[in-house]
């Protein structure tokens, strides 16, 4: 058997190495995937030519100082610890590292006992006990488990490098795959019916409005905050003269709004117009709490919504102490307090809107108009009348 303790000294020596390379790295490049499920328009479900099942792969990129990297790391698997009782009564030997520096420290703990073990256990020609090279053999099968450890840290400490080619390309052959399956048996995908919104990308999200406010029509985007600037002024210029309306706001996971079938305008210039509404309400879609969807509806109807050129939508009783305010200061800043204009149902505070405050900035705002669907029956009834008479007379009442 060749010599144990020379390998443990060479391993040991590797890993200092390896160990030594990882903490002269700088930052670690890390790269995490989601995917996305776009839903069609009502206008793409005809020009998609099958593929109704479009994923679309994320990536995004992290980067992180060594040092944290480090901590947060862990010691995979498991070592060795059927060694003889002398061995198991050295306490600081620790064959459960868990942390960097406990593993960095048992590399030389492992050194130092087997170095020793092996010059005790030596008769005068430098050879040792079979039982005893035995069990310099585990410490040696316990270092080469380090070094394995070690090796796949330092590959990920080195920069992980981007699969979203490779996951894109594997996707969509498996996405091709039951779109023929779609297309062969006819079945084509439900079109959403808030066109364009970058928050109601989750189907229940939206199918929870419809049931909230009606199945009929669909809802057309007329205002964004991060495309048309999220200031009141913007929000007027796109929603005064539409309604009824749907305000949708997002802040971090929070979905959250208001419902008003009352056009909005700017008639109260810089004052605050009070505007009546017995149908609005509040609503909370999605919230870190675990709070389930809910309504808020309006307690206080002749208060129910105001109108003002300075700000965005507002819900409630006056600009600062309204339950829901958007676009204020010339700004994005918002605001949220329930239950001053609308009951708040879900005891869960004043704050169950936007979250453990009451001034926010939101991430995204959408308001929606509702489709005249009516009028639309009607001008498709009119020229299918016009399309059918135009060989015929008229009959005089």
């Amino acid at each position: 058997m060749a010599d144990p303790l020379a390998k443990i000294v060479a391993c040991h020596e590797k890993n200092v190495g390896i160990i030594g390379r990882i903490e002269a790295v700088k930052e670690v490049k890390m790269f995490s995937y989601s995917v996305e499920w776009p839903v069609l328009k009502r206008d793409e479900v005809d020009r998609c030519e099958g593929k109704f099942l479009r994923p679309e792969v994320i990536e995004s990129t992290h980067v992180e100082e060594i040092a944290a990297f480090l901590e947060r790391w862990r010691f995979p698997g498991e070592l060795r610890d059927d060694f003889s009782e002398f061995v198991k009564l050295i306490d600081w030997l620790n064959f459960k590292p868990v942390s960097w520096e406990e593993t960095k420290q048992l590399n030389e703990s492992i050194k130092k006992v087997a170095c020793a073990l092996g010059a005790w256990t030596s008769d005068a020609t430098g050879k040792m006990g079979e039982k005893r090279e035995g069990e310099l053999c585990k410490f040696l099968d316990n270092l080469q488990r380090i070094q394995k450890a070690l090796y796949a840290l330092e590959e990920e400490a080195m920069g992980q490098d981007s699969r979203l080619a490779q996951m894109e390309r594997d996707l969509a052959q498996q996405a091709k795959g039951i779109n023929d399956k779609l297309r062969q048996w006819g079945l084509r995908p439900p079109p959403s019916r808030f066109i364009d919104s970058v928050i109601l990308s989750d189907r229940e999200h939206s199918s929870q409005l419809l049931a909230w406010y009606g199945n009929p029509g669909e809802w057309d985007l007329i205002y964004r905050g991060t495309r048309d600037g999220m200031t009141g002024e913007a929000f007027h210029v796109r929603a005064d003269g539409k309604g009824p309306t749907l305000t949708v706001v997002k802040r971090g996971t929070r979905i959250f709004g208001g419902y008003t079938q009352v056009p909005w305008t700017s008639e109260g210039g810089g004052d605050d117009l009070w505007v009546p509404d017995e149908t609005a309400s509040l609503f909370l879609l999605a919230s870190e709490g675990g709070i389930e969807p809910c309504l808020f509806p309006v307690k206080d109807s002749s208060h129910a919504v105001i109108h003002s050129s300075r700000v965005g939508p507002v819900f409630g009783r006056g600009a600062r102490g309204a339950d829901l305010v958007c676009c204020t200061n010339g700004g994005a800043t918002s605001w949220g307090r329930l239950g001053t204009g609308y009951q708040a149902t879900t005891g869960n505070g004043e704050h169950v809107l936007a979250g453990d405050t009451k001034e926010f900035e939101p991430t995204e705002i959408e308001v929606f108009v509702k489709r005249d669907q009516g009028s639309s029956r009607k001008e498709q009834s009119n020229i299918t009348n016009s399309g059918s008479s135009s060989g015929s007379g008229s009959s005089a009442a």
